[in-house]
């Protein structure tokens, strides 16, 4: 029974941890909110080296990531600019954004992590999401049958 509490919470941490969403965890006599974006109010602990989500789990902390920035490149050719009417830094900035809004589109970044990929804050991403017509929020009927019935155990 114990192992299988601590597989669902390493997974739920790491899904957690791969979404940009911040976790609260019981650390000694109090909770503490880890991860990115945690709240400002909440108190933080230091960074501390990277561990599994297994190991996590199994001691029941879990210690802020330090993050660093990779700088990743490619080649276009400058025809492909041209047709798009574009120069580099357009070209760079909807790159992003694109990305970013397609691992949003697939659950696989959170809005706050799809914003901060594309090179804006939450608002302005919402912001330019609308003037693409994009959906904020376009849950299948899954997740809405998930949503409702959730609701419906409200008091």
């Amino acid at each position: 029974m114990l192992d299988a509490l601590r597989k669902v919470v390493a997974e739920t941490l790491e899904r957690k941890r791969r979404l940009g969403h911040y976790a609260v965890v019981w650390r000694g006599d109090r909770p503490v909110c880890i991860g990115p974006d945690a709240p400002s109010d909440c108190d933080q602990p230091r960074s501390e080296p990277d561990r599994s989500p297994d190991d996590v789990a199994e001691s029941g902390d879990q210690s802020l990531i330090q993050r660093k920035a990779v700088n990743i490149s490619f080649s276009v050719n400058d025809d492909i600019l041209l047709s798009l009417k574009e120069n580099a830094e357009e070209f760079t900035q909807d790159v992003r954004f694109l990305s970013a809004l397609m691992w949003y589109r697939k659950d696989r970044l959170s809005l706050g992590k799809a914003a901060e990929l594309a090179g804006y804050n939450k608002l302005d991403f919402i912001e330019r999401m609308k003037l693409e017509n994009e959906a904020i929020f376009d849950y299948r009927d899954d997740k809405m049958g998930e949503i409702l019935a959730d609701v419906a155990k409200l008091p």
